[in-house]
C-alpha cells in the first residue's frame, strides 16, 4: 500500500499535536476534518491520565482506530462519527468511564460486544 507525501505529514502532525496537548494536560481533543488522516497514530495513550473527550469527527478516510484507545481510562466521550471505520477495537469496553459514544456514519456493520459491559455509557450513535 503505498503512502503519499499529504498523508505521512498528516500523521506526523497529528502526533506533534498529541504530544503538545499531553505536555499542557488538556482533557479535550479534537482532530476534525482531516482529509488525509487513515489511521490514528497509538501515541494516543500519552493522553490517558487526563483525556476526558476525544473528537475524531469527519476525518473521512479514517479507518481503524488502535488498540491503544481503550488506554484512556478517564474517557468520557469518545466521536468517531462520518468516518470510514469498519470496526470499532473490542479495547473500547475498557473504557469504564464512557458515557458518550458516537460511531455513527461509518461502515461499521457490528459494535463489539464488550461495549455492552460500560456501566456509564449514556448515549450511543451507531
Amino acid at each position: 500500500m503505498a503512502v503519499n507525501a499529504a498523508e505521512v505529514q498528516a500523521h506526523e502532525e497529528l502526533c506533534e499535536r498529541i504530544h503538545a496537548a499531553s505536555e499542557v494536560g488538556d482533557n479535550t481533543f479534537n482532530h476534525t476534518n482531516d482529509y488525509d488522516l487513515k489511521t490514528l497514530p497509538a501515541d494516543i495513550r500519552i493522553l490517558k491520565s487526563h483525556l476526558e473527550i476525544l473528537h475524531l469527527n469527519n476525518c473521512f478516510q479514517l479507518r481503524s482506530l488502535p488498540p491503544a484507545v481503550g488506554d484512556l481510562s478517564n474517557l468520557r466521550w469518545l466521536n468517531v462519527s462520518y468516518n470510514q471505520l469498519s470496526e470499532l477495537p473490542a479495547e473500547l469496553g475498557k473504557l469504564r468511564r464512557l458515557e458518550r459514544l458516537h460511531c455513527n456514519n461509518n461502515q461499521l456493520t457490528s459494535i463489539p460486544i464488550e461495549i455492552w459491559a460500560l456501566k456509564e455509557l449514556q448515549e450511543l450513535h451507531c
